[in-house]
């Protein structure tokens, strides 16, 4: 589409949007103004001047190949005719074939190698890194894509859809935080730009998504163990105080085997033990848990009628009307591995069996199982042990008494905020503090020290909670975590992370970022304030 008027013309393209799983970029042409007459029209012959007359025709008529073939004539007979470049470089954005983004960012190099300060060619190379940005990003090389979108902002700071389609490669790479950062950014420039909405919506989806992942890792003290024998890493969690395996054992051993002898059916399901197999099988300081530790289980996701919903994991259970699956609440993920006896037995999919260590005679012992289609947890009063069923194993927590399902201590908030003490939060001797930020703490934006420091009291106490936790795999652990994090006007959290730490500590330093991100400082009257702050914490004991 061409718009006119007497002294120039701007071509531009038509805007088309991509969506691409609830993603949006915009393809929109940057106005770019050719010139009309040549540079130094002195020392010019009349077929020069011809082409450059018919060259700008052709570009008014859209026709960029004979735009490009009467320009390049020109260019020709005088290299450096800046008004020649700068149209030839217009034509190629416009034409987009393959390699045209490249050869318009040659010819607007060449006008600013001679003149740094022509508006018009870094608009016309500012156009160019877009498109080809956008090239890249279609194509998936988001790394490329954000690579030229950069490239172009630094010759057009203040576009709207380089900022919008930077943040979406962003997105398409899963770095939502960046990507908040420059769809903020596009919505400052331009509040109405749709695409720019919905990315930040978007963005924002998958930020809490994460956080509530966080957060959910955090109170079922979620970890890994690596088995040394066979260097197989399980998921864990903790109950009351023993340490879980959210997986079915996979060790390898004498009176063990994978359901049908499927190593594929190992990979998701476990190997299936017989009892004296099982008392056997588990890494050095774990064991096979007993019925006390299975009942306190049970327990801990709501008793035997229904802990077998909440234990379920979330997959992978096939009921009898189809999917019956469970939801998984305290991260125990059971799956239903089924059982042998003499290759008779249930296949995996919808029974769960797990040896308990209590005996119940010479020959037998207890089990758990979780049936699909049923919400109980049901105990098995004995089954031989022969049997072949599925394992978990556990082990203590250390220090003994360290319960993962629980609520956080309450804590007597009464700190003043006029910068009468240092100290946040103390309780047993422990301290999460943040010296003297009231009165010379990094902040820029429209938010006071003030109101940051209220909002970082109100929420301490899960910090303290998590600093507290640490202690007792790192009895020594003391430092200083800063994290540096956005506010946006509505109050969320844009942007976290750690700019400087001495506890070297990464589980604190993520649940740190993790809490924070997660924190509302609520909304200001102030259209487009983003509140930059560099926190420190610091603990001691």
């Amino acid at each position: 589409m061409n718009k006119k008027n007497d002294s120039y013309i701007i071509v531009s393209l038509v805007v088309a949007i991509f969506a691409v799983s609830g993603l949006v970029f915009t393809v929109n042409a940057q106005t770019t103004r050719p010139t009309n007459r040549p540079a130094n029209t002195s020392n010019i012959d009349e077929r020069t001047i011809a082409a450059f007359n018919r060259g700008v025709g052709y570009l008014r008529q859209e026709n960029y190949n004979g735009a490009i073939r009467e320009f390049t004539t020109v260019i020709r007979a005088r290299p450096n005719d800046m008004a020649a470049l700068n149209n030839r470089g217009i034509a190629y954005n416009n034409r987009g074939n393959r390699g045209d983004y490249d050869r318009a960012i040659a010819d607007f190099s060449t006008i600013l190698g001679a003149e740094p300060n022509n508006a018009g060619a870094k608009q016309g190379l500012a156009t160019a890194y877009f498109y080809r940005g956008n090239i890249y990003n279609d194509s998936g090389n988001f790394d490329n894509a954000i690579a030229e979108y950069t490239a172009s902002l630094k010759m057009a700071p203040n576009c709207a859809d380089v900022l919008n389609n930077r943040g979406t490669a962003y997105i398409r790479k899963a770095e939502y935080e960046k990507a908040i950062t420059d769809v903020t950014a596009a919505l400052r420039i331009d509040p109405n730009h749709v695409q720019a909405k919905r990315n930040l919506e978007f963005a924002r989806t998958k930020v809490a998504e994460a956080e509530a992942h966080a957060a959910r890792e955090l109170a079922i003290g979620a970890g890994t163990f690596t088995d040394s024998r066979d260097n197989l890493t399980y998921r864990t969690i903790r109950v009351g105080n023993l340490t879980w395996m959210a997986q079915n054992l996979n060790h390898i051993t004498s009176g063990s085997i994978w359901y049908g002898n499927n190593a594929s059916n190992g990979a998701r399901y476990g190997r299936l033990y017989t009892w004296d197999a099982a008392m056997k099988a588990c890494p050095a300081g774990w064991r096979l848990p007993n019925n006390n530790d299975w009942n306190e289980l049970i327990n801990a996701a709501g008793g035997e009628k229904i802990a077998g919903r909440k234990l379920k994991s979330k997959t992978g259970w096939s009921g009898w009307g189809g999917n019956d699956n469970g939801t998984d609440e305290i991260g125990f993920a059971a799956l239903p591995g089924g059982c042998d006896v003499g290759g008779g037995c249930d296949g995996p999919g919808g029974y769960g069996y797990w040896w308990s260590a209590t005996e119940t005679g010479a020959m037998g012992a207890n089990y758990r199982v979780i049936i699909s289609g049923i919400d109980e947890a049901q105990e098995g009063p004995r089954s031989n042990k022969s049997t072949m069923f599925s394992v978990r194993c556990v082990q203590p927590n250390i220090g003994g008494n360290d319960a993962s399902i629980h609520t956080p201590p309450a804590i007597n908030q009464n700190q003043a905020i006029d910068g009468s003490s240092s100290n946040l939060q103390t309780q047993g001797g422990l301290r999460v503090s943040s010296p003297d930020f009231l009165k010379d703490g990094q902040l820029t934006g429209a938010r006071s020290r003030a109101s940051i420091q209220r909002t970082v009291m109100q929420n301490m106490a899960a910090i303290r909670h998590a600093y507290n936790r640490r202690l007792r795999e790192r009895p020594d652990l003391s430092g200083t975590v800063a994290v540096k994090f956005a506010v946006d006007e509505f109050g969320k959290v844009i942007f976290a992370q750690v700019v400087e730490t001495t506890m070297n500590d990464s589980e604190l330093e993520q649940i740190i970022v993790a809490r924070v991100r997660s924190w509302d400082f609520g909304k200001i009257d102030i259209p487009g304030d983003v509140t930059e702050v560099i926190y420190p914490f610091v603990f001691s004991q």
